[in-house]
C-alpha cells in the first residue's frame, strides 16, 4: 500500500490510505477521490464489494481491484483488475 502510494504522490496525485474496508467508507467522504484503488482481499471484506459501497456515495468514482491474484477466470468484474506488483503504466491507461 504505502509503495503504490508513494509512486502515485510522485505522479503528482492526492493519497487517502485506508487499511480495510470499513476505514475507506468512512474516509472517502472527506476526501472525495476520483479513483479509489482497493485490494481485493481486505481484513474486513472484498475489494470488489467495497468499491459498489464506495459509488453509493461518490456514484462518478472509477474503481480498481488490485490483488497479489490474477482476476478470477470466468467472472466478468465490474471493475478493472491489476494484479501486484502495480505497473503503473497500466493503471494509467485506465
Amino acid at each position: 500500500r504505502t509503495m503504490t502510494g508513494r509512486a502515485l504522490e510522485t505522479a503528482g496525485a492526492r493519497v487517502c490510505y485506508a487499511g480495510s474496508a470499513q476505514s475507506a467508507l468512512n474516509s472517502i467522504a472527506g476526501f472525495a477521490p476520483n479513483i479509489a484503488l482497493v485490494d481485493q482481499y481486505l481484513p474486513d471484506g472484498l475489494g470488489t464489494e467495497t468499491l459498489v459501497k464506495l459509488q453509493v456515495q461518490l456514484p462518478n468514482l472509477k474503481g480498481v481491484v488490485l490483488s497479489a491474484q490474477e482476476a478470477p477466470s470466468g467472472k466478468a468484474s465490474a471493475f478493472p483488475w491489476l494484479t501486484k506488483p502495480l505497473n503503473m503504466p497500466l493503471l494509467a491507461a485506465i
